[in-house]
C-alpha cells in the first residue's frame, strides 16, 4: 500500500476521534454512539482498503505438498486456513485474513486477495500473528538466549507480569518402506516448552526444571502441584500453564 494512502486514512480516523459535534460535556448518549459508530466504520474501511496491493501479498507462491504425505499434515492444528487470522506484518496490522502455519518449513502462509494462491510471508517481517485463538510471537536467537531459543515462531501460552510460558511445536516428515505398503511418508511431531522470567528464557521439560526456574517459591509451588495432582507425563502443557499462572499471582 502506498504511504500517502495510509496517511490519508489514518488522518481520517484521527479527525473522527478529535472533532466533536459539540463540546464534550454536552454530548448526548446518541451523539457518542453515532461518533463511535463512525470511528468503527472508518477503521473497518481502512482495514479493507489496505488489503488491496498491501505488502502482505508480495511474497512468493506457496507450493502445497500435503498430498504427498500419507499420514498427518505439516500445519498447526489443521491444514485449513483460519479466515479470521490477524497479523502484524512489516509494521502494519491486518485482521480477518486467511492464515495458516507450516510447522515443517517454519513458514506463515496467506492467500492472495483473489483466494486463488497461497503466498509465503517473509518471516523477518512478522512480529506476531494469531490463528485459531493462539498468538505466535517471532523470537530471534541472539547472544543472550543462545542456545535456548532458535529463531522462529512460538505459541504464547501464558503472558503474565514478568513471566511468560511459550511452546515451540515442530513437525518433520519421515519415510518408511515395506514390501506391503511401499514408500510411505508421515509426519512426526515434537513439542518444547520455555519459561521467560526476568527477560531470560529457560527450557523446561519436567517438574524439577520448573521448580528450579521458580525457586524463590519452590516450597509453595510443590504444595500447589500436590494439591492439584498435576501430572507432567499425562498433560505437560496443562501442568505448566497452571503452575506459571499460580506463580504469577503470588506476592514476590
Amino acid at each position: 500500500m502506498h504511504m500517502p494512502c495510509r496517511k490519508y486514512f489514518l488522518c481520517v480516523i484521527i479527525c473522527c476521534c478529535l472533532l466533536p459535534l459539540r463540546p464534550l460535556a454536552q454530548l448526548s448518549p446518541n451523539d457518542s454512539a453515532v461518533r463511535a459508530a463512525a470511528i468503527s466504520n472508518t477503521i473497518e474501511q481502512y482495514h479493507q482498503f489496505i488489503k488491496i496491493g498491501a505488502p502482505l501479498y508480495n511474497g512468493p507462491q506457496y507450493v502445497e505438498y500435503v498430498l504427498n504425505i500419507n499420514v498427518g499434515h505439516p500445519f498447526f492444528l489443521t491444514a485449513n486456513y483460519d479466515d479470521k487470522g490477524s497479523i502484524l506484518y512489516d509494521g502494519i496490522f491486518y485482521k480477518d485474513v486467511p492464515l495458516k502455519h507450516d510447522l515443517v518449513k517454519n513458514e506463515v502462509i496467506t492467500k492472495d486477495p483473489n483466494n486463488s494462491l497461497g503466498l509465503i510471508l517473509s518471516g523477518e517481517k512478522v512480529s506476531y500473528f494469531t490463528i485459531f485463538g493462539h498468538t505466535f510471537l517471532r523470537l530471534v536467537r541472539d547472544s543472550s538466549n543462545r542456545p535456548v531459543i532458535s529463531t522462529g515462531f512460538y505459541d504464547l501460552l501464558y503472558n503474565g507480569k514478568g513471566i511468560q510460558l511459550l511452546e515451540k511445536e515442530t513437525k518433520a516428515i519421515d519415510e518408511s518402506i515395506s514390501s506391503y505398503d511401499g514408500l510411505r511418508r508421515f509426519v512426526v511431531d515434537g513439542w518444547s516448552f520455555y519459561i521467560r522470567k526476568d527477560n531470560v528464557y529457560h527450557s523446561v521439560s519436567s517438574k524439577s526444571d520448573v521448580l528450579n526456574i521458580l525457586k524463590d517459591k519452590k516450597s509453595e509451588l510443590n504444595q500447589f502441584i500436590r494439591k492439584n495432582k498435576l501430572n507432567f507425563k499425562r498433560d505437560k502443557e496443562g501442568a505448566l500453564k497452571s503452575i506459571v499462572a499460580y506463580y504469577d499471582t503470588m506476592p514476590k
